[in-house]
């Protein structure tokens, strides 16, 4: 009879072509999936993934979840799937669920961080988080990420995918100061692609002069009114609630 696991994953997304499972590339989904297939004696395992993070994007607790038959305990499952991953993926934690639990569908909201350094460049860093040389009016940024908060189409700040629905709801949006890295957080019931680099790309062309006020390009609905996409490397998918 089979049954249901949640697992939640982090990983350094640096090598990988995102989440999403790709026919060529490497991906978070795809070696996770080789690993499951390893256990099930080469019977392919199907995950389900929380988000689907682009490449080079990182997460401290992606959540997925797939279906079996093979009968472990939740530690040993844990044991078993990082035995064939490599060091660059882990996952933390495995919970027997419901069958009626689904990881993309039952998501009630999620944070994502986004971290800047404004102090000198560090190669050790320059794969974690996003480098700011320009000096930047803090004071205005954490102004204008306000105006994120609340019910508000956001098709000013997503790629070209195209959606029936550009609204979303930010309860939490926010930036920090901690020894000259700046630390952007956003909680939503959802993010459409490139919808949080573009927040942050935004902000920081406004934290040095070069774009309008976040009210107005909301109300503009066009992509071309926002700032350029931040880099990947500094984004991190941090929480998902169930």
């Amino acid at each position: 009879m089979p049954y249901r696991i949640k697992a939640t994953v982090s990983y350094d997304g640096k090598n990988y072509c995102g989440w999403q499972k790709q026919i060529k590339d490497p991906t978070i989904q795809g070696k996770i999936e080789q690993s499951l297939r390893k256990l099930h004696g080469g019977t392919e395992v199907l995950t389900y993934g929380a988000s689907r993070t682009d490449a080079g994007v990182h997460a401290n607790n992606q959540v997925f979840h797939y279906d079996t038959k093979l009968e472990m305990t939740e530690s040993k499952w844990k044991i078993a799937i990082n035995n064939y991953l490599p060091n660059d993926i882990y996952i933390k934690t495995i919970e027997f669920v419901n069958e009626d639990f689904h990881a993309r569908f039952n998501v009630v909201k999620k944070r994502y961080r986004y971290f800047v350094n404004t102090n000198d460049f560090d190669p050790l860093l320059r794969n974690r988080m996003s480098f700011e040389r320009r000096i930047l009016d803090l004071a205005l940024m954490e102004d204008e990420v306000k105006k994120l908060i609340g019910k508000h189409n956001f098709k000013s700040f997503t790629g070209s995918s195209v959606y029936d629905n550009y609204v979303r709801v930010i309860m939490e949006a926010s930036i920090i100061k901690n020894d000259g890295v700046l630390e952007f957080t956003f909680v939503g019931n959802g993010f459409m692609r490139y919808m949080v680099r573009t927040m942050v790309g935004t902000l920081v062309e406004i934290g040095y002069g070069r774009k309008k006020d976040i009210n107005e390009i909301l109300l503009k609905e066009d992509r071309n009114y926002a700032g350029k996409s931040a880099d990947s490397n500094g984004l991190y998918l941090d929480k998902i609630w169930y």
